[in-house]
């Protein structure tokens, strides 16, 4: 990743994470609620933790945010410089932390997300068409976004995850939730005398 792109990416998520507005899942001006649940904080704080001691650099957020009715509410964060195979790039989060782990080129970007265990969905962000198909053939994830969030799911089109990876078993939607609610029955008849 050039210097520029990196800045660019960091600064814009950096921007992003500060503009986002914590509360009540039912007032019209927040646009994050709580976390889950204990756990699932625990876990965001761990990954963090993690990711900082291993080298990582906290650009924005980092903690919970004090102020809420509970600690579950967690500040967006952004992390920089997250070395490859620390918690939070071996496990999935399941909180609000993007993680930035820097790399020279697209042949290294797909070896880094082949690398996770999971593969139900990842995206893919380029100006390039042949970069674009180049990255979705040979990343393994059952869904591959292009310019479109990996939060993006057509209920038209199959879901599910990656042969021999951790995540999303089976498919879903279209042709697939038919396929997967039939029973399929194979009936061998031999009518010669």
């Amino acid at each position: 990743m050039t210097p520029r792109l990196h800045d660019d990416l960091l600064s814009g998520l950096a921007a992003k994470a500060q503009s986002i507005r914590l509360g009540h899942p039912l007032d019209e001006d927040t646009t994050m609620g709580p976390l889950n649940n204990e756990g699932v904080a625990e876990k965001v704080d761990e990954h963090v933790a993690d990711a900082v001691e291993k080298g990582a650099t906290i650009v924005a957020g980092g903690t919970r945010a004090e102020g809420f009715p509970t600690r579950l509410y967690y500040r967006p964060t952004v992390l920089d410089d997250v070395p490859r195979r620390s918690l939070i790039d071996d496990e999935e989060t399941f909180g609000p932390v993007a993680p930035l782990i820097g790399v020279r080129d697209l042949d290294e970007a797909i070896e880094v997300a082949n690398s996770c265990r999971y593969g139900l969905c990842c995206s893919v962000f380029t100006g390039s068409l042949r970069n674009a198909f180049r990255a979705a053939e040979r990343l393994e994830c059952g869904v591959v976004n292009v310019n479109e969030s990996a939060a993006y799911w057509d209920g038209r089109t199959p879901f599910g995850g990656y042969s021999g990876k951790s995540s999303g078993v089976g498919r879903l939607g279209g042709a697939a939730t038919i396929e997967s609610m039939t029973q399929l029955k194979s009936i061998v008849l031999d009518v010669g005398a």
